[in-house]
């Protein structure tokens, strides 16, 4: 689960694609936390792709993709 409080992430490296998912996830956090309990998961970040499947590019499709796994 990301932290929409924390900025850095821990026991991982984050660059490349992980480093724009976290961007992303960042960037996007108010409206992808669907329960607003401060943390992302993978149903929420399914549920927000799912949403907005038509509006979505295909790089922050990926992105998403990213932060799930």
């Amino acid at each position: 689960r990301l932290s929409g409080a924390e900025t850095e992430c821990k026991d991982v490296k984050a660059s490349g694609d992980l480093r724009q998912a976290l961007d992303y996830a960042r960037d996007n956090f108010e409206k992808i936390d669907a329960d607003k309990d401060g943390y992302l998961d993978a149903d929420e970040i399914s549920g927000y792709a799912d949403a907005n499947k038509g509006t979505l590019s295909n790089e922050d499709k990926a992105k998403l993709v990213a932060l799930k796994n």
